[in-house]
């Protein structure tokens, strides 16, 4: 057991002393703190006051009524430059540009412009300006300040657009295509009947077309590509439908048919030639239908006919305006089917014609019997009829069959009736007979006839295909006579028989006999 006297001087002593020492570093660590403080305080301040004058700098960078420094619009630098001092310098120069949009468009000695005003071109240079006075202009003070410092180190460049109204560029075009353009002209015959050359072909024509949308797209190319100036225009070539020398194949004769007058009247020739002169020259379009009444027209004297035997419903002969007619028909109807061109409408006559054999007539009455046919070729034909010593002749020109093709027509008769005995009759009126004891045939007594026609096609000689044209039957016809019956002998009185005396009475033995 550790004993302890009541002697502590030794510890309090040394208590004491570390509690000196305590003091002291209190007070060392307090100056400490406040030098420390004093110098942050005064870092701290200096710097405040350098971060209010860094604000105030980027304040008046940044908050300006100005385009900032950097900013090019169509390669004019604005920085520095009100808006409205911007926007004067950009109109001048859109001025140069638009002034600039002009096309020169060339075609042979022709020239038209088309420039910025004839399609509205504009330069949307308000909408650049306010585009670039926005940059920059909204967000943080700092944040603007950096993309303001950045403009400067960096640049932007803007640039107008140049915006014009497609629309009537088309319609700029449309017109002068309209006066570039130039319909072909087809290759022309002119038929002239009446001359030694009786044709006469104008040759033909190329047009021009110019390709609107084409040219368009071109001319917008290059608007965008700033390329103006001049524009040589190339039309296409359009070519005709009719050729010359397509032509100069329909100029062979392809058919002549004739027929006589035999013993006809001058109004009866006068008729038939006048008919005819309506065909001469005529040109029958492929498709079209050729109409003898169409074409002829009325026939009454005041449009130049003649009276002249016509067949009337009793089946006599009496004169009327146009008689004779239906010879000139039926030489057209005999034309059309050496031409094999497509029978419409024909009607053969009461009884046979004088002027071509049975089966190949053709009556026509205006407004009831007519004559038509078909142009069933791809070509056009042409007509011709002409009067020549003492005949008619009608003629068509055209292409020709191949090899030498011709067609030959023919009819044969297949029977005969015999007509009855005619029928007379008393003519008690004296509308037909004047005086007693004569007669007059009014109606002939014709036999019927069956008949039947054929059309025959040949090619370099050699028959190639036979048909059958028609069949006709024309009846039997019993003939009319009108008479007057002689009027009765006169009675002559006798004389009482006198005494024979041997005297000479001047009477022979004969003339007694005769009338007794």
């Amino acid at each position: 057991m550790r004993k302890f006297n009541g002697n502590h001087s030794g510890l309090t002593e040394g208590r004491v002393k570390r509690v000196g020492r305590n003091k002291n570093r209190t007070w060392i660590i307090f100056v400490l703190i406040f030098i420390f403080v004093a110098v942050s305080g005064a870092y701290g301040l200096n710097e405040w006051l350098e971060y209010h004058r860094h604000i105030a700098y980027m304040k008046q960078v940044v908050e300006v009524d100005t385009y900032y420094e950097g900013i090019f619009i169509d390669d004019v630098a604005l920085g520095g430059m009100t808006f409205d001092n911007a926007k004067s310098k950009l109109l001048e120069k859109a001025d140069e540009r638009l002034s600039a949009i002009r096309f020169e468009l060339v075609h042979g000695d022709e020239r038209w412009v088309i420039d910025n005003e004839d399609i509205d071109a504009s330069l949307n240079v308000d909408e650049i300006m306010q585009q670039a006075f926005k940059v920059a202009r909204e967000g943080e003070l700092l944040e603007r300040y950096e993309q303001v410092m950045d403009i400067r180190e960096n640049n932007i460049n803007l640039y107008t657009t140049l915006e014009y109204d497609q629309n009537l560029l088309a319609e700029q075009i449309q017109d002068i295509a309209q006066q570039v353009d130039k319909l072909p002209k087809d290759a022309t015959i002119e038929f002239l009947p009446d001359e030694e050359e009786k044709f006469v072909i104008t040759p033909e024509e190329p047009g021009l077309t110019l390709d609107r949308q084409e040219l368009v797209d071109y001319l917008i190319l290059r608007i965008e590509n700033s390329d103006f100036g001049k524009v040589v225009m190339e039309p296409d070539d359009v070519k005709p439908a009719v050729f010359g020398d397509g032509l100069k194949k329909l100029t062979s004769r392809i058919v002549q048919f004739y027929t006589g007058f035999g013993t006809s009247s001058e109004n009866r020739i006068h008729n038939v030639r006048f008919s005819l002169s309506k065909v001469n020259g005529l040109r029958l379009e492929p498709g079209q239908v050729f109409s003898f009444n169409e074409t002829v027209g009325r026939r009454v004297v005041e449009r130049g006919f003649r009276p002249a035997p016509i067949i009337m419903p009793d089946r006599s002969l009496q004169d009327s305006p146009g008689g004779g007619v239906c010879q000139a028909s039926t030489m057209m109807y005999n034309v059309a089917l050496r031409a094999n061109l497509e029978i419409l409408e024909r009607r053969h006559h009461s009884f046979p014609v004088f002027y071509v054999p049975a089966g190949l007539d053709a009556a026509v009455v205006y407004g009831a019997l007519d004559v038509r046919f078909r142009n069933n070729r791809e070509t056009p034909l042409f007509f011709r009829a002409f009067y020549e010593d003492h005949k008619v002749y009608v003629e068509i020109y055209g292409e020709t069959f191949p090899n030498d093709g011709v067609i030959k027509v023919e009819s044969r008769i297949i029977e005969t009736i015999v007509a009855p005995r005619p029928k007379r009759i008393r003519d008690d009126a004296k509308e037909h007979v004047k005086n007693p004891g004569e007669e007059k045939v009014h109606v002939e007594n014709r036999m019927g006839i069956r008949a039947q026609s054929i059309m025959t096609y040949y090619e370099n000689g050699v028959k190639v295909w036979s048909e059958v044209i028609s069949n006709d039957f024309y009846r039997p016809i019993q003939g009319i006579i009108y008479y007057l019956p002689p009027l009765p002998a006169p009675v002559i009185p006798v004389s009482p028989t006198l005494p024979l005396t041997g005297q000479d009475t001047g009477e022979s033995e004969e003339d007694g006999a005769s009338t007794g």
